[in-house]
């Protein structure tokens, strides 16, 4: 299958919204998976249809959305005994047909009954996470949408510190895609894993000054 394309996506923004340092942009659109791998570790590098793509820093609030996530699927796997596991970055995600794009995601749950002893994942995710910034809002609303969902993704939620709502996508080809919103502090189903409700009354809302 050929590399997704995404003709009425703005790239250059997003680039220049969360760009590479220290790399040549004129072979932005040109990078491959191979390459990606090896890059060092510490910079957590994303690849989007072949544009190299690095996430602002992440502050700490970010950190205690995803710990807080990880521990509630966490317990959720040990109280079921489910051959599943939950992830965090850096756990990188790609198709193998497409070498052109490899994701990151904050966190990513798998269908997977052994250990995971490497970063770069041969399975996909069916469930995913990003917690978003102002630098990476496109990246996640309409980037990351449209290729977790042509990846066969079953779940994806959007976490918005900023202004402390979730967005809950729930890919369901034939069918309509199903997108709901919720605050802060609600107990979130979570469609693709019967049993499972992500209580947020424990996510921390940033503070405006």
């Amino acid at each position: 299958m050929d590399s997704i394309h995404f003709e009425d996506i703005p790239f250059e923004q997003i680039v220049n919204q969360a760009s590479v340092p220290d790399f040549p942009m004129d072979r932005q659109g040109t990078y491959t998976r191979g390459e990606l791998s090896s890059f060092p570790a510490y910079m957590h590098v994303e690849l989007v249809n072949g544009y190299l793509i690095t996430p602002p820093f992440v502050p700490y609030i970010h950190q205690c959305i995803i710990t807080e996530l990880l521990y509630q699927w966490t317990q959720y796997i040990k109280e079921y005994e489910l051959p599943i596991k939950a992830v965090t970055a850096p756990f990188y995600f790609s198709r193998r047909a497409d070498d052109r794009t490899v994701l990151l995601p904050d966190l990513a749950v798998v269908r997977h009954p052994g250990s995971i002893l490497c970063p770069d994942m041969n399975v996909l995710p069916y469930f995913t996470v990003e917690v978003t910034t102002l630098g990476t809002n496109c990246l996640d609303h309409i980037v990351k949408t449209r290729i977790y969902k042509d990846w066969g993704i079953r779940e994806y939620w959007i976490i918005n510190p900023q202004s402390s709502y979730i967005e809950t996508h729930l890919f369901q080809d034939p069918e309509p895609e199903i997108i709901e919103t919720y605050p802060f502090g609600a107990c979130i189903p979570v469609r693709s894993n019967d049993g499972l409700s992500i209580d947020t009354s424990e996510f921390p809302v940033e503070q405006h000054t």
